[in-house]
């Protein structure tokens, strides 16, 4: 473990101590310990670090992967909320698979992807890509789900749709 006090850089004898200490320490438990029993002998009374690390991590739910709208779908032009949904349902089954290659590479992997979508006059979608300022953790879940979504067909009025789609990536409740 790397400490964040170095013995040669600290200036507190007690600083220095408590860092070594620290680099002892084999494991999160026995960290906390450290800073417990250092709180414990300044008379504090608890250790918010010490308190994190006793902390059990929080389990991740092992359900079905699911992918869906997290907030509702933003549209621009002729098209409507309820047959944007239907053309989402008919490709959830291949947008649940991209998801579920991305699990494959990484268990804990959940999150939110943003996607501006263009669909031109015919109803094909003719431009997807992530929105600016949205990073989902794994890049090849996202071409996956963007290529996934220019399979989509919608029909639309007029001459180019615009669409904002909100997903969440997660596992369902165990």
């Amino acid at each position: 473990m790397r400490s964040l006090v170095s013995n040669t850089t600290a200036r507190s004898p007690r600083t220095k101590e408590l860092g070594a200490a620290l680099q002892k320490a084999a494991t999160a438990a026995d960290r906390a310990k450290v800073l417990s029993d250092a709180a414990s002998a300044l008379d504090i009374f608890t250790c918010a670090n010490a308190k994190m690390l006793e902390t059990p991590p929080i389990s991740s739910p092992t359900g079905a992967p699911l992918v869906h709208l997290y907030a509702d779908a933003q549209i621009i032009g002729g098209a409507t909320d309820s047959d944007l949904k239907k053309a989402l349902a008919d490709i959830n089954p291949a947008l649940v698979a991209c998801y579920q290659d991305g699990l494959s590479r990484k268990t804990d992997l959940t999150g939110r992807l943003v996607v501006k979508a263009e669909i031109d006059s015919t109803g094909k979608v003719v431009t997807a890509k992530q929105a600016e300022g949205a990073a989902f953790p794994d890049p090849q879940t996202t071409g996956c789900v963007v290529a996934k979504l220019k399979t989509m067909k919608l029909p639309v009025t007029g001459p180019l749709v615009s669409v904002l789609l909100p997903f969440e990536l997660i596992r369902a409740a165990n």
